[in-house]
Order: C-alpha cells, then structure tokens, then sequence
C-alpha cells in the first residue's frame, strides 16, 4: 500500500513491498505539516478572537471547548484554525435560533466529543495493530506510519463517519417515530449482563495491547 504524496517537498510512505520492515521512513512529513492537514488549516486565533467571531463570551466558548474534552488554553495562545471558528459558529446560531438553549448545546458538545475521541482512539490503535501484527511492523514505527495513512485518506474516512452516523439517526428517528404512533406504553425491560472470567487476573497477566484486543473480541461476540 503507498499513501498519496502530501505537501510539495514530501516523499510517499509505503507499507509493504520489498522492504522488510514495511515502510519507507525517508520524506515522512513533519508533525506541524500532519496537524494543518487534519485540522484543514493552521491554528490562527486566540480563544477571545474565537468568541468575537461567533458572538458569545469567552466563559461561554471555553466551557463548549472543555465540553469537547480539551484542556482550557490561556488568553494568548493561539490556538484556533477555522474549522474551529466555523464550528463554534454552527453551534452558536443553533442556540441564537432556539433548537438548542445553552445547556443542552454543552450536552451535545460533550457527547459529540467523548465519541469522537474514543473513536478516534479505538480507529488508531486498531491501524497500528494491524502494521504490527499483520505488516510486520515494530512499534515504534507503526505509530507515525499510522498518522500518515490515516491523515492520507482523511476524506474517505470522513465520509465513512458521516455515512454511519446519518444511518445510525436514521434508525432512531423510525423507531422514535413507530413509538409514537404507536402511543405510550407500558411494560417491562429485560436487562442482561455478561462478564470476561478472571477479568482482573487477565487484565494484570496481559500487556495492554493484548487485553485490548481481549475486550474488542468480547464485544463484538456480544453484539
């Protein structure tokens, strides 16, 4: 597999072929050059530029920011591209519009940004996963082969999560839409509960990569 050429002046990344470790190293873009690639832009404003920008004050916006989950930044650091401009302003105008009243546009901020992360999480440690274990990869450098490949297919990846989430809304809204045809009922729920056996002495004996993979297993036999 060989990930698209980024930037001018970078070389392509290249996982598998003939060579034995799995990648190229050489031309691997800088750290700064893959962040203005996922963030689609620069860091340019300061929090109180942000909230300028979308009509609401600072204390407002920083509670949307940690409701992301991102830690507080200070008044001069330049911290915001865009994307973050454009995002705040959506949300904002929700809330000027009457769909969403502050609370519950943090609430949806929160949400969003707890799935978000933990997405994001389980979708890089499942690719570095696969370099090692299926590409042969050392760890070490399965992780920055990982970022490059994830940020070289930043759009299909993209487009999967907006795909998934539309469909996933849409099987909400019809079972909330049969439900109220169907009028109020009542009656009862079943709740049932499985566990991993010697959870606790697996989760000492095996190193984290393993035990990840344990619970991943355990899930998905699950669902």
């Amino acid at each position: 597999m060989t990930a698209r050429t980024g930037s001018p002046g970078t070389t392509t990344t290249t996982v598998g072929g003939d060579d034995p470790g799995g990648a190229v190293n050489e031309g691997r873009r800088s750290a700064e050059e893959l962040e203005r690639t996922m963030l689609r832009g620069a860091r340019r404003y300061t929090r109180e530029e942000a909230a300028a920008s979308a009509g609401v004050s600072v204390e407002f916006a920083r509670r949307l920011w940690r409701a992301m989950g991102f830690p507080d930044v200070g008044g001069e650091a330049v911290a915001f591209t865009d994307d973050d401009l454009a995002a705040l302003n959506r949300l904002t105008t929700l809330v000027r519009d009457g769909v969403l009243d502050e609370e519950l546009a943090v609430g949806v901020t929160r949400a969003l940004g707890h799935n978000a992360a933990r997405l994001a999480e389980w979708q890089m440690d499942a690719v570095i996963e696969h370099l090692v274990s299926d590409r042969g990869l050392p760890p070490d450098q399965a992780g920055p082969v990982a970022v490059e490949l994830t940020t070289d297919h930043l759009d299909e990846l993209g487009e999967l999560l907006g795909y998934a989430w539309r469909r996933q809304l849409a099987s909400v809204s019809g079972r909330v839409l049969t439900a109220g045809a169907a009028g109020t009922e009542t009656g009862r729920l079943s709740v049932g509960f499985a566990d991993l056996v010697s959870y606790t002495r697996l989760s000492q004996k095996l190193e984290e990569r393993e035990l990840a993979a344990l619970v991943d297993r355990f899930g998905r036999r699950c669902a």
